[in-house]
């Protein structure tokens, strides 16, 4: 049963009927590589000849199109409740990719684009990251969006990057844009994009002074707070009355 939900995890993208369930976010007792295991059961050749193989595009452009950093980073993945931890992840903010490196047994490395529609959520390092079709309201784009705090009100961060094919002698190869940030905010039965600061306050009426006041006393500027301190302007928020 589990080699065959791995199986589908990377080789049946099409499969759009299928409805997951969000995850426990404690890892399961058996965490399997998800390629070793792959590898040990269909080979090398079987991703191959699948396509699965990320191939990513304007790699001498400046800049980056990942989140965070250009690096691979540790982090976990949830399907069907099932957790596979101590992965190396990255995630593509222009594509909406999320990329898994393995080491797998004959000592070469693969780089997998995950088939989104079956992941559930991921996590790299601290930041949580669910399948926007879960979500009450879901967005178009992209697939997966970060959750920063979840309780009474909920506060999702939705970041972007894209291409921008203009060239110089500084960027000859073209450069990859900073990342575009909005927020979503759900709860009382609302799932509502907030795209400044003041959507923000608005969906905390009739408390927008008090939320203010809170931002201004501890330096808090909507889209270039740390989640952390978002995360404790939410338990804030939470406390309202």
């Amino acid at each position: 049963m589990r080699l065959k939900k791995l199986y589908y995890l990377f080789f049946l993208p099409g499969i759009l009927a299928y409805q997951p369930a969000l995850p426990q976010e404690q890892p399961s007792d058996s965490l399997v590589p998800l390629l070793s295991c792959l590898e040990h059961y269909y080979g090398t050749d079987g991703l191959l000849a699948n396509g699965r193989l990320y191939d990513p595009a304007n790699t001498r452009a400046a800049r980056h199109p990942y989140f965070l950093a250009d690096e691979w980073a540790e982090g976990a993945v949830y399907v069907k409740g099932k957790c596979f931890s101590s992965l190396n992840l990255k995630y593509n903010l222009e594509t909406g990719q999320l990329i898994l490196k393995q080491e797998l047994q004959n000592g070469a490395s693969a780089n997998v684009a995950l088939t989104k529609v079956l992941v559930d959520s991921f996590r790299i390092g601290t930041h949580f990251f669910v399948n926007q079709s879960l979500l009450a309201a879901p967005v178009e784009r992209p697939p997966f969006i970060e959750r920063i705090y979840s309780g009474e009100a909920s506060l999702y961060r939705v970041q972007k990057k894209t291409f921008i094919n203009t060239y110089s002698s500084r960027t000859p190869y073209g450069k990859f844009s900073d990342p575009e940030t909005t927020f979503f905010l759900e709860g009382g039965g609302e799932f509502r994009e907030a795209p400044n600061r003041q959507a923000f306050l608005d969906f905390f009426s009739p408390h927008q002074k008090s939320v203010k006041r809170q931002m201004k006393q501890q330096g808090i500027r909507l889209k270039k707070a740390t989640a952390s301190e978002l995360a404790r302007l939410m338990e804030y928020c939470d406390k309202l009355e």
